[in-house]
């Protein structure tokens, strides 16, 4: 009898197998599928992975805990394009492999993840992803961690991502800029998930955004600053408004439009704010045809 079938008719291995296949939320063991994951892992056929769903959640992890199996590093990436909660935990543990290329998987694998989870509870996760971002020493898994907490819209990493995202001089033009693009992007998807939370500890920061040298970082600021007013358009965001009409000059439509969308939620809020300036940036138009006793310079 070859290796393979003794184990199989092992009673001791079946019984673990099916402990394991319950924890995982299966009344039985799915390991019959195992060869098969296997060599989709081998041949890159990992979207096929889909067709199974939740069935290839138990052989993927039970090929991940196999540390002498050469597939188990394309099962993070496997996991995350499954998309089954479930196996939040053990990527969290793999964020802390050996292998690099395992951990970067694990970092994108959360993302993706979450995303399909919108719901989920991701507070775990989220500690494990912040922890990531301000390792230093793996600098080329920093944005991807970035990314990750802004698709988890894990709030208590914003502070974690500014300081990341002031780590780069805003003139610094880099290949990328990664890390300062990417916390500030991240920021924004956070700010979307969470509109209401109270955003004036930000503004600061915001305004440092507003004025980067790169245009992208400059439009998730606006974005992000965008969201944040039309959810409380309160005081405390007037003090962006020089920065604000600075972009209006930008060559990207997307920045100017949300750069004009916050000045006019914030002259509506407080009208005595509107300039010959603001009403420019708003409505061009309306501002060539105002005389210039009815707003002030």
């Amino acid at each position: 009898m070859n290796p393979t079938a003794q184990t199989e008719a092992n009673p001791a291995v079946k019984c673990r197998r099916k402990s394991a296949a319950t924890a995982f939320g299966r009344a039985d063991a799915l390991w019959p599928n195992g060869e098969k994951v296997k060599e989709m892992l081998r041949s890159g056929r990992l979207e096929e992975l889909l067709e199974m769903g939740k069935a290839a959640r138990f052989p993927l992890m039970m090929v991940f805990l196999d540390t002498k199996c050469r597939e188990r590093r394309s099962v993070p990436e496997a996991l995350g394009i499954v998309g089954d909660v479930e196996a939040k935990t053990l990527l969290i543990e793999a964020l802390s492999d050996d292998d690099k290329w395992v951990r970067w998987k694990s970092v994108e694998a959360l993302g993706k993840i979450a995303e399909k989870n919108p719901g989920h509870n991701w507070s775990g996760a989220g500690a494990a992803l912040e922890n990531a971002l301000m390792d230093k020493e793996e600098q080329w898994m920093r944005g991807h961690a970035a990314e990750a907490l802004g698709k988890i819209g894990y709030l208590p990493a914003v502070d974690a991502l500014i300081r990341a995202a002031r780590e780069e001089p805003p003139k610094k033009k880099l290949k990328g800029s990664a890390l300062r693009h990417c916390s500030v992007e991240a920021i924004r998807r956070i700010v979307e998930k969470n509109p209401s939370h109270g955003w004036s500890r930000e503004i600061k920061a915001f305004e440092e955004f507003l004025g980067d040298a790169d245009a992208d970082v400059k439009w998730n600021a606006a974005s992000a600053v965008r969201t944040a007013v039309e959810a409380s358009p309160g005081k405390e965001w007037d003090a962006l408004i020089p920065a604000l009409l600075s972009n209006m000059a930008e060559r990207s439509v997307y920045l100017r439009m949300d750069c004009a969308e916050i000045l006019r939620l914030l002259t509506n809020a407080r009208p005595e704010l509107m300039t010959r300036e603001i009403l420019a940036a708003i409505d061009p138009e309306a501002q060539n045809a105002c005389g210039d006793e009815e707003l002030e310079d």
